[in-house]
């Protein structure tokens, strides 16, 4: 049967209940619920350091060694698993603000799925020392759709007139489950054109990542990035078009020199012959479907 409602746990078990202080290695549901309750229920202005921070509800500011500490995890467990969780769209994660070398801003997508707007009932009209003022509904920019389904942007008006270079990036991109917004990965895709990111490295690294997927097991999983998390302004795409730099570069090498033994009529039986030349047109193939046709800047 299916379970529905919210447990609601006061903030300040969090900081005197012995069960949850106990010291112990955190598994990665209570990091997540961690999270979750140690994030601004409204918007406040953080002092660090001599530095003003505004948090919006959903936040948190945290550097990778508070968290490392705070779950008795190493720096790198804590790396993974704030990647993951923006690839699984749960969090934002920004480091470019005024106190970025004391932590980052980490925002919950969905926050307001984990925690009603107003737990008490009637809105706090009168803002804190040090908060300012909240609107009278979620922040304007706080996600609101599901973590594991299709935001309601691309049940609206679907007639986009994509750029042939981007639907050639969309054929190439891996299956996801869950939903995956074909016009949020296109805004995400445009932005990085227009700074100056060549469309054909954005197929490249989307083919590398799609191989990538295919060969872990991840295509057809929510574990695979949603589209405008790969070609967002984190550049997630980056690291897979390095890849597929790499992989071109020793592709082409394996045609030159397959090609020198053509060229150079080297000895072969009919066999090795025949699958020479299969190879170098395998070869000669791939490389080609790397290159989008009717890119517009």
């Amino acid at each position: 049967m299916a379970r529905e409602g919210h447990i609601k746990i006061a903030r300040k078990a969090y900081e005197d209940d012995p069960f949850w202080n106990e010291k112990r290695e955190f598994s990665r549901w209570e990091a997540w619920e961690d999270m979750i309750q140690y994030a601004c229920w409204k918007d406040q202005r953080w002092y660090v350091e001599g530095e003003v921070v505004q948090l919006k509800r959903g936040q948190l500011l945290a550097s990778e060694r508070f968290l490392a500490t705070r779950w008795s995890w190493s720096r790198g467990k804590v790396r993974r698993f704030l990647g993951l969780c923006q690839d699984l769209e749960r969090i934002t994660v920004e480091t470019d603000h005024p106190a970025a070398h004391v932590g980052a801003i980490i925002t919950l997508c969905n926050y307001d799925t984990y925690q009603s707007y107003r737990p008490t009932g009637e809105p706090d009209t009168s803002p804190e020392t040090d908060q300012v003022r909240t609107t009278d509904g979620p922040p304007a920019d706080q996600k609101q759709c599901s973590e594991y389904s299709q935001c309601s942007e691309d049940s609206k008006d679907t007639r986009v007139p994509y750029q042939e270079a981007f639907t050639a990036c969309w054929d190439a991109y891996p299956s996801r489950a869950g939903g995956n917004p074909k016009k949020a990965a296109y805004k995400a895709w445009v932005a990085r054109v227009r700074e100056g990111v060549d469309p054909d490295e954005l197929l490249k690294a989307t083919q590398a990542y799609a191989k990538h997927c295919r060969q872990s097991g991840r295509a057809g999983t929510e574990f695979v990035m949603m589209g405008r998390t790969f070609y967002g302004p984190n550049e997630r795409w980056a690291e897979w078009q390095k890849k597929a730099e790499a992989t071109e570069a020793s592709e082409r090498r394996r045609l030159r020199a397959l090609e020198r033994l053509e060229e150079d009529r080297v000895e072969l039986s009919p066999e090795e012959r025949q699958k020479n030349l299969e190879t170098i047109r395998k070869i000669r193939q791939n490389l080609k479907s790397r290159r989008p046709q009717g890119v517009e800047a």
